[in-house]
């Protein structure tokens, strides 16, 4: 169990942005929210999500028509309706809040290919609208090589994905700053969906990790193969094995952390709807299933009838011990390759998307339902003419001065 003081982190925190929950650490907790985010959560349901299911059957609507329920998704971000995560187009509003690394960020910084987390509730039959979405970024730092059709920062491996989002080959070059979106595969090895370069100068960083040694004689610790410098009473504050993010400067070629934060855990009541696109892999043959990252989850054996890919999507609730109950897995699709721009709902109708879809989404009710059209009917103003209005033309009168006559003053 991790200890509680991690809290004085003074890094990007949208893995703790509290809202009436309590942050989860390592345990799950049944006291709703994703931990470390301090999202709320009730008990839902998953419906269509248009992904290739692993199982025959499919995915199939779960009767999501009660206003208010809430939807959890944690996945990349694959196109623009408003956003799709694992196959589901999650509305945005006005009203939505968005970090990306801990900082508020207008929803017109999110991107394809990001990695994001997003709660929503649903507004009518059919319709989600994300009430949050926390986008974090699992290594920020220079590069340091190229290396097999990759690159190495902060000693991970970078991977692109199929369908990354990545810029010109060129950028990539050694000492580049950059920002990845990506999802563990373990032992250092990152798989990315998206790469963006920023300045550079700034000696930044942030990585995602596990706590693999302490190191107090040396002045840190080792963070998912990489040592790095910290202060005594940063150190004091980590237990070996626990998973965290970390920021800090580096000085001299050496990251020197000066921030840390929890990563997130999936817990809330028992009955929560998850969906959780990770790097599963089974842990025992009792159908337990473990990312790098941590998220664990059980599932049945009929739900485990072949291999699992590199990455899934596993779709269940969680169980009155907090862990998440498997009903499905599911093959994720890649990001669009296509540039569109999130579109906000308005007032309650779902917005004109710009994209086909690979798959679409099965429809809850099982019939075919027309959404209805975003665009009116096309109107040709009409001409006014603005109105004659005849001035009549006044002659002045003419007046004659009057005639005075002089009294006579000899009487």
């Amino acid at each position: 169990m991790m200890r509680p003081k991690l809290l004085i982190y003074r890094v990007a925190g949208a893995l703790c942005f509290v809202v009436g929950a309590n942050v989860a650490f390592a345990q799950p907790q049944e006291t709703g929210g994703i931990g470390g985010t301090g999202i709320a959560q009730e008990t839902g349901g998953i419906g269509g999500t248009g992904i290739s299911p692993q199982e025959t059957g499919g995915i199939g609507g779960t009767g999501l028509t009660k206003t208010g329920q809430q939807i959890i998704g944690y996945g990349i971000i694959q196109a623009f309706g408003s956003v799709i995560v694992n196959g589901r187009d999650y509305g945005l509003t006005a009203h939505t809040a968005l970090t990306i690394d801990g900082q508020p960020a207008p929803l017109a910084d999110l991107q394809v290919g990001q990695r994001a987390l997003v709660s929503a509730r649903i507004g009518q039959p059919g319709q989600q609208v994300a009430t949050y979405v926390s986008i974090t970024h699992a290594i920020i730092g220079p590069i340091s090589a190229n290396e097999g059709g990759g690159f190495s920062v902060l000693g991970q491996r970078i991977v692109p994905a199929a369908g990354a989002v990545l810029p010109d080959a060129h950028l990539l070059t050694p000492g580049a700053q950059v920002a990845v979106s990506a999802i563990g595969l373990g032992h250092g090895t990152w798989l990315a969906s998206r790469v963006d370069v920023l300045p550079v100068g700034s000696g930044n960083f942030q990585l995602q990790g596990r706590v693999d040694q302490l190191r107090p004689a040396q002045g840190g610790a080792v963070i998912n193969g990489e040592f790095m410098l910290m202060s005594p009473s940063n150190l004091a504050q980590l237990n070996q094995g626990e998973p965290l993010l970390v920021t800090g400067q580096i000085n001299t070629n050496t990251p020197v952390a000066t921030g840390f934060a929890p990563v997130p855990q999936i817990s809330g009541p028992a009955g929560t709807a998850v969906e959780i696109e990770d790097a599963f892999v089974p842990a025992s043959a009792t159908g337990r299933l473990v990312a790098p990252d941590g998220v664990a989850a059980m599932a049945a054996p009929h739900v485990l009838q072949s291999a699992l890919p590199q990455l899934s999507v596993i779709i269940g609730t969680l169980g009155s011990d907090g862990g998440i109950v498997v009903s499905h897995i599911a093959t994720p699709q890649a990001p669009s390759a296509e540039t569109t721009r999130p579109v906000l709902l308005n007032h309650g109708e779902a917005p004109e998307t710009t994209h086909e879809p690979a798959e679409k989404a099965p429809e809850l009710n099982g019939s075919e339902v027309e959404p209805p059209s975003a665009v009116g009917p096309e109107i040709e103003p009409s001409e006014i003419n603005p109105p004659e209005i005849s001035v009549p033309e006044v002659s002045p009168p003419e007046i004659s001065p009057p005639e005075i006559t002089t009294p006579d003053t000899n009487d």
